[in-house]
């Protein structure tokens, strides 16, 4: 393309103003952005609680279980990549003559103007992600707080290596409950049944690992709805 020679000047002002500002938009540094739990980002989980599932131990009568949901931060049990504070919403199941908790999804919050900025990333305890790898994961987002699922950063198990993994070690525990050495060398409480419900059914294969999957699939078609202000929740 010819240009003028009167018109020289100015293009030659524009092209310099353009280089300016792409090497200003190269140079500007990440914006390092910690997430933070729905309850500091004023927002919570709504009736989780409403929503019952089957009890996984068979006539079991204790249950229904429903999910869990908890605050905590990275110097808590169950989220040692993350940084700053989180959700984690857990399966409560059945074992022994308690619950033991399953972490089935971490939740972070940010704000949702933050994360527009210039090439932000999230910090972890293994250092920043970029956004961008994140997108897949979202799970909420309004004018305030934009909320992703971060478990891939805790762990890289899918759903259904977690079951069978938790189902592994459920039946090799059960296994040592049952064995004479260990009955005999234990103090039984007064009162207390041996072998308890859960780990006979366990045992005999009857146990319903798969409330582990219906409890995350829940959460993935349902949760969305449930986030929501604090004042309105």
């Amino acid at each position: 393309m010819l240009i003028s020679p009167g018109k020289k000047p100015l293009y030659w002002a524009l092209l310099a103003l353009v280089i300016l500002f792409a090497g200003n938009f190269l140079a500007k540094p990440s914006a390092a952005l910690t997430g933070t739990s729905l309850e500091s980002a004023g927002y919570s989980i709504s009736s989780l609680e409403d929503m019952k599932f089957d009890d996984p131990c068979p006539a079991n009568g204790e249950y229904p279980i429903s999910l869990y949901a908890q605050e905590g931060d990275q110097k808590r049990r169950y989220a040692k990549n993350l940084a700053g504070s989180y959700n984690v919403v857990s399966a409560p199941l059945p074992y022994l003559d308690t619950a033991e908790l399953v972490p089935l999804m971490w939740l972070q919050a940010f704000n949702t103007a933050d994360i527009h900025g210039m090439k932000p990333t999230f910090e972890t305890a293994n250092g920043p992600v970029p956004f961008r790898q994140m997108a897949k994961h979202l799970v909420y987002r309004d004018k305030n707080i934009t909320v992703f699922d971060v478990t891939a950063i805790e762990r890289s198990e899918d759903i259904e290596t977690v079951k069978n993994n938790f189902a592994a070690e459920c039946a090799e525990r059960s296994e040592v409950f049952l064995d004479p050495a260990f009955l005999n060398a234990t103090d039984v409480p007064p009162g207390r049944k041996i072998p308890t419900k859960p780990i006979l059914s366990v045992l005999d294969g009857t146990y319903r690992f798969d409330v582990i999957t219906d409890m995350h699939r829940f959460l993935q078609e349902n949760l969305p709805q449930r986030i929501l202000p604090a004042d309105a929740a």
